[in-house]
């Protein structure tokens, strides 16, 4: 799906009231129930509410969530920064509720003692996503107040001081969680926004459907629908020949494990055939560990191995000593395809960088932010590491997918895709050569690399998402991965 920035939703909000969709104050009713609903799962009605509302339009939703929230039976308080000015939303409800005996609405007092319940939840309606400077008093002051509170926080479409895109420049509101209307935030995808946005989901709320299509983004969300439309079922006369046939030149000596995971994922995704090149050590290594995948030669004898009509992958446990570096040489004067390239290949092109115009156009580079930061140089935050990755994809002609809590995909025609599956369970050794396996598997069979890039990523954290089911996050591996990649592409093949 695609992704906005704030301007742009409040244009293709004010397109659908202007279409006559919704009024503005119909919408808000809407975003508010779907808060409520949310919020109902989350927060049980013994526990105390303090709704902390802006004159803004997020306000004006803070007003009407508290409403709602007093017909379900909630306690409720609402306090508002000033009563006079703000947006015509906020100053109809508030002279509806006000006229309202039994809701009290107070204006907020930088002098008075706040004192919160034992069971006490915030909501934060005080500043939306259109935020383009610090928050001053007396705003600063209440989002001070709110975050040493140390109560569960419930953000209403973004934390209040985050701005929709970018990085916050004052202080900001951390969440417990957040419920953003239509669309996730852009800033929900950055390290920095991440980090106080608590858990977040969001619900459409009738939006102009035509003018969502017709609105251009260069950044998208990966969702299982997306995905899901790749997976098609099989002829029922196929043989492993449809399927591809991975190369993979992965494992030093006393690094056979890299290897063997990204072989059994490829197979895994669905790959008809995987052999490996490794080091000689690691042959017998291979075939006791897994005797589905084909050792074709060792790093010692690349001259002699066969690469015609082979998907290729490279760098999972590869080393960055000379032999390692003969390889990949001799791999990418040999191959003409996209190919996928990770790990200690990547640390390869880092050290000799006259072999990064020597990769094919459209392969893919699975860097982790430390690997990729060797690759295009420092930065200061995750902005600026998206903008380095845009351009490096732009101008090499490649796919980059970095890793991360929520890995980015970019390619060379300036697009960005954010995938959500995935958790922290999985930054454990081995994960990124199940990933590199997946993503080699997917090509094999598909001959895309964009397509094998969004699908493999996705198909790796929802692997992941389940295998922490089973598991729990801090005792998964990466072989959990692994194991759950059947029962994933299962769950997308009958989304399809």
């Amino acid at each position: 799906m695609k992704l906005f920035t704030s301007d742009q939703i409040r244009a293709i909000e004010q397109t659908s009231i202007a279409e006559g969709c919704y009024s503005s104050l119909e919408l808000m009713d809407r975003a508010a129930s779907a808060f409520v609903s949310w919020f109902k799962t989350k927060v049980s009605t013994d526990c105390a509410v303090s709704v902390f509302c802006g004159n803004g339009n997020n306000g004006a939703d803070g007003l009407v969530i508290g409403d709602k929230l007093v017909q379900y039976g909630y306690r409720v308080r609402i306090f508002v920064v000033d009563k006079s000015g703000g947006s015509r939303e906020f100053a109809f409800h508030l002279n509806r509720l006000e006229k309202n005996l039994s809701f009290s609405i107070e204006k907020y007092q930088a002098n008075k003692t706040f004192r919160f319940e034992p069971s006490e939840v915030i909501i934060d309606a005080l500043l939306g996503s259109g935020l383009n400077r610090p928050a001053g008093p007396p705003y600063s002051d209440i989002l001070e107040l709110i975050n040493s509170s140390k109560k569960r926080v419930y953000a209403v479409d973004i934390p209040s001081g985050l701005p929709g895109e970018g990085l916050s420049i004052g202080p900001t509101v951390r969440a417990t969680a957040t419920y953003s209307f239509e669309f996730p935030r852009l800033t929900f995808f950055s390290k920095e926004g991440r980090a106080v946005c608590g858990e977040w989901t969001f619900r459409t709320i009738g939006l102009s459907r035509k003018h969502i299509q017709g609105t251009p983004s260069g950044f998208h969300l990966i969702t299982n629908r997306f995905v899901s439309e790749f997976f098609n079922p099989r002829q029922p006369y196929a043989h492993k020949g449809n399927f591809g046939h991975v190369h993979l030149f992965a494992g030093t000596t006393g690094m056979a494990g890299a290897g063997i995971l990204s072989g059994r994922a490829t197979l895994r995704s669905g790959a008809g055939l995987c052999s490996v090149t490794s080091s000689a050590d690691n042959r017998v290594v291979f075939q006791t560990a897994a005797p589905e995948i084909m050792v074709n030669g060792t790093m010692e004898e690349m001259q002699a191995i066969d690469l015609v009509s082979k998907t290729v992958a490279i760098g999972p446990g590869l080393g960055t000593d000379p032999v390692s570096e003969q390889l990949l040489r001799h791999v990418l004067k040999t191959v003409d395809r996209p190919m996928v390239i990770d790990a200690d290949a990547i640390n390869l092109l880092s050290m000799h960088r006259e072999l990064i115009d020597q990769v094919p156009d459209k392969s893919i580079l699975t860097p982790h932010p430390g690997e990729f930061k060797r690759l295009v140089g420092d930065y200061s935050d995750s902005i600026q590491r998206m903008k380095k990755q845009v351009e490096f994809a732009r101008e090499k002609n490649l796919i980059v997918v970095l890793k991360d809590h929520n890995t980015i995909i970019t390619t060379p025609d300036n697009q960005v895709y954010y995938n959500a599956t995935g958790n922290p369970g999985m930054a454990t050794g081995g994960s990124g050569d199940v990933l590199t396996g997946v993503i080699a598997g997917l090509l094999a069979q598909w001959a895309d690399p964009v397509k094998a890039s969004l699908a493999g990523v996705y198909l790796h954290g929802l692997a992941g998402d389940l295998a922490m089911c089973q598991k729990g996050e801090m005792a998964m591996t990466a072989g959990d991965i692994i194991e759950m990649l059947p029962l994933s592409i299962m769950k997308l093949s009958n989304a399809s």
